[in-house]
């Protein structure tokens, strides 16, 4: 015979340690209160020695609060603690390795996409180009050649020297020079700018200083221009006119009236930023020869493809380049190279 005794906070908790040790036939000798716990002393004939156990079980309070989940996983942290590192380590070399995989992965990705889209790419002739940045199907009835197979270098070359007015005779040997343009195109800082200019582009001329045309003395001071010219004094006479068609027109048969033979250079300032339909309306509105165009205000922004379109389509010519606003400098001769550069930058950010 076998005899054990149970010490637990309750009989239930004491009943369940001897069925698990003594079975369901276990007898029950004695149930007794100790220490403020249920002490059961219990026997089972078929346990194996015969031996009593001399101390009591004393079961721990929070036994029948543990359940199946929380002994697994304070048993898994007790196993992990000396393999903390480890696991880590291994995770993060995992991780790279997949993250190496991704990466690859996605490059190839991207290559296939850009090496088809490189096959598959339209091509676009020039004409198609030219569309792109700006010029109009109106514009290719002017310059019908560029509609044509032509190189893009070709196309560029043949409209800036289309765009540019390069100095001529004409303009060279002017007497008068008439600056016009509307209100707030720099028409005033031009006048002053293109004085100081031509003083120092052609120092065997004498340039007056700008006057305006509604001066009671502008005839009297031209009819002095021309006599100290009979006398080789090569004075340049620039006034500053009003943009107006009647009034520009009215002052140009004015003088050509006293002095027929007298040569004249019409330039028009233009701020940039206007409009093709803008521009169109204002070159039409005038029959005047011998007119040049100065670009001003460059400063705030470049000339756009409707403007330079604008120019050609209305056979009209650029002279001059204006930006900073002082004085002294800022104004230049326009240049082919320039707008050939200036094309070839909206192409290849447009186009491409």
């Amino acid at each position: 015979m076998a005899e054990i005794t149970v010490r637990a906070v309750d009989s239930a908790l004491a009943m369940e340690e001897i069925q698990k040790r003594l079975g369901d036939d276990a007898l029950i000798i004695s149930t007794t209160k100790k220490d403020g716990q249920i002490e059961i002393v219990a026997t089972d004939e078929d346990i194996a020695g015969g031996k009593k156990l001399k101390d009591p079980l004393i079961l721990d309070t929070a036994y029948r609060a543990d359940n199946f989940s929380t002994v697994f996983k304070k048993n898994l942290e007790n196993l992990n603690v000396g393999r903390k590192d480890e696991l880590n380590n291994h995770y993060l070399l995992d991780f790279a390795r997949k993250s190496d995989s991704i990466t690859h992965e996605l490059q190839e990705l991207k290559s296939f996409v850009l090496n088809n889209y490189s096959a598959n790419k339209p091509a676009y002739d020039t004409k198609e180009k030219l569309r792109f940045i700006g010029f109009n199907k109106t514009f290719f009835q002017y310059m019908p050649e560029l509609a044509t197979n032509i190189s893009e270098e070709a196309a560029v070359t043949k409209i800036a020297k289309q765009f540019v007015n390069g100095k001529c005779r004409n303009f060279d040997s002017s007497e008068i020079y008439i600056i016009t343009g509307e209100k707030n195109s720099g028409k005033s800082v031009f006048c002053q700018k293109f004085f100081k200019f031509m003083e120092v582009t052609y120092d065997d001329r004498v340039f007056i200083k700008p006057i305006h045309q509604n001066e009671k003395k502008l005839i009297h001071t031209l009819s002095q221009v021309k006599k100290n010219n009979e006398n080789n004094r090569n004075e340049v006479l620039i006034i500053e006119a009003s943009n107006e068609p009647s009034d520009l027109g009215v002052l140009v048969a004015k003088i050509e009236e006293k002095h027929p033979n007298i040569k004249i250079s019409i330039i028009e300032t233009i701020a940039t930023g206007n409009s093709f339909e803008k521009l169109t309306k204002n070159f039409k509105s005038r029959g005047l020869k011998n007119e040049y165009i100065a670009f001003t205000k460059l400063d705030l922004c470049d000339i756009s493809i409707p403007e330079i379109a604008a120019v050609l389509e209305n056979s009209k010519k650029c002279m001059f380049f204006s930006g900073i606003d002082k004085i002294n400098d800022g104004l230049y001769f326009a240049k082919v190279d320039q707008i050939k550069s200036h094309l070839f930058n909206k192409l290849n950010k447009e186009v491409e």
